[in-house]
């Protein structure tokens, strides 16, 4: 079985009929314009038998706009969006040698707000670094961990610290990651102000109704969610599955509910099937279970006619690989046999453009 390392990005995810990419670029030192990263290597770039598995999630903010649409095409300025807890892990062959990694991100927008174990930072914060990575089988048995109370969580600039969570998103089957003489079991990064790219958007017709538009020339994955609070749903969350916008498509978001579905079930499904393995899935379903599928107060029938704006009215999909590798590429050192980048979006139905 393999074993995989994990490495948090804020921002990453594929979308289901994927392809695996990898990089296989140094990462850059500095870069020379926003969102560029360093040229190829001459020569035959070096390859290692090993895999990488990212997740996290893009979190539009309700009532903002995307940034342009995928086709060029202008569209008002970006929303400020933030990147959560993308996370990465590498997948060792049993009993290999330990590998040196490096591994990089770099942001076609926005910060790097928050990063763990800590890189070197480039770019004006656009670019994170971890230069010296050594990774071996098996898991780690004394793995640093932050708590809340930690000085590094009040150097955070918004605030936040992400980093106190971490140990909640430890898997069994990962490799050990060695960084700086100290056991991890995971890499971690978080990104702010980053100007998104997406290939869906919510518009709000002439007529009142709203839509949901496929802005890019691609097929999105299979995988496309509405959440929102119902007071027929039985806690008060209706998720609901149908088919994404084909290429240049609208799809009408009506009103009522129609038929219900387990979102956890779907969800966890959907990750293992991008890539992750069932002990990631886990992961990802403690990081963003409760936070998408929680329990909300049951409304009564009158409270329902008091208040007939949804209190959540969202949809869940995964970010395609090729939106992915314009946002917040990878350069992995080695290169590796495959890389699975499972970055959720979170999109208010409410947002309009």
């Amino acid at each position: 079985m393999r074993t995989i390392l994990l490495l948090a990005f804020a921002i990453a995810a594929f979308g289901c009929g994927q392809e695996p990419s990898a990089r296989s670029r140094p990462p850059a030192e500095v870069a020379p314009r926003p969102g560029s990263v360093s040229p190829p290597l001459a020569g035959e770039p070096p390859h290692a038998d090993f895999d990488v598995h990212e997740w996290g999630l893009f979190d539009v903010p309700a009532g903002g706009r995307v940034g342009r649409l995928i086709s060029g095409a202008p569209l008002p300025p970006a929303a400020v969006t933030a990147v959560r807890k993308p996370v990465i892990y590498l997948h060792l062959p049993p009993q290999s040698a330990p590998l040196d990694v490096a591994i990089g991100v770099q942001l076609a927008t926005g910060v790097i707000a928050e990063n763990f174990p800590d890189g070197t930072l480039a770019a004006g914060d656009r670019g994170l670094q971890w230069p010296h990575i050594t990774a071996r089988d098996g898991t780690c048995h004394n793995a640093r961990r932050i708590l809340s109370s930690d000085p590094s969580c009040a150097r955070t600039s918004d605030g936040l610290c992400e980093r106190a969570e971490l140990e909640r998103y430890e898997t069994t089957d990962g490799a050990c990651l060695l960084v700086g003489g100290v056991e991890h079991n995971h890499l971690f990064y978080r990104a702010a102000n980053v100007e998104v790219e997406l290939p869906i958007v919510v518009r709000t017709l002439d007529n009142g109704w709203r839509v949901a538009a496929n802005q890019s020339s691609r097929s999105l994955g299979s995988v496309f969610l509405r959440v929102r609070t119902s007071s027929a749903a039985p806690n008060g969350i209706a998720v609901e599955s149908f088919s994404s916008p084909a290429p240049s498509q609208q799809i009408p978001l009506w009103d009522q509910v129609t038929t219900q579905v387990d979102g956890r079930v779907v969800l966890r499904a959907a990750t293992i099937s991008l890539g992750l393995s069932e002990s990631e899935a886990d992961a990802f379903m403690r990081a963003w279970g409760d936070e998408l599928f929680g329990a909300a107060p049951l409304r009564t029938t009158r409270e329902a006619r008091r208040s007939p704006v949804a209190a959540r009215d969202e949809l869940l999909y995964f970010l395609p690989d090729y939106v992915l590798e314009r946002i917040a590429p990878l350069t992995i050192v080695p290169a590796p046999s495959t890389v699975h980048r499972v970055i959720l979006v979170r999109l208010p139905v409410r947002a309009s453009n």
